[in-house]
């Protein structure tokens, strides 16, 4: 078992991309936690995501539904650092515009507070 020494969040996803026409979400896979040292210890995302026609705060607000997945589920383990997701994946989301937020996770779990909001059409 690995035993991670930082108890530091991996740093802010800063590149996350919606692709309409093939409704995935796309995004590099921090290398490094939030202080600038070596994160070699991602495995988790939290994809987090709403309803949404306002503007948008880079703050995970309350009323985000959140779904968990594995650096496996994101198609980037080990040295892949580009990641992606099909939104389809997600249950009951309605055809309209959500919004779309992704944090990096660690073993421990630690995880940044901010985030690259972006906003999706879902069809």
């Amino acid at each position: 078992q690995f035993a991670s020494k930082d108890d530091l969040a991996p740093m802010k996803i800063l590149d996350l991309q919606p692709h309409i026409d093939t409704q995935k979400l796309s995004w590099t896979k921090p290398l490094k936690n939030a202080d600038g040292t070596d994160a070699a210890d991602v495995i988790f995302f939290n994809i987090y995501y709403k309803k949404s026609t306002n503007a948008l705060s880079p703050h995970i607000e309350p009323g985000y539904s959140t779904r968990r997945i594995t650096v496996q589920e994101a198609n980037c383990v080990n040295q892949v650092i580009a990641c992606e997701y099909s939104v389809g994946n997600i249950p009951n989301l309605e055809k309209q515009i959500y919004s779309f937020a992704v944090t990096a996770l660690d073993e421990n779990v630690n995880e940044v507070s901010e985030a690259d909001v972006k906003q999706m059409l879902i069809s």
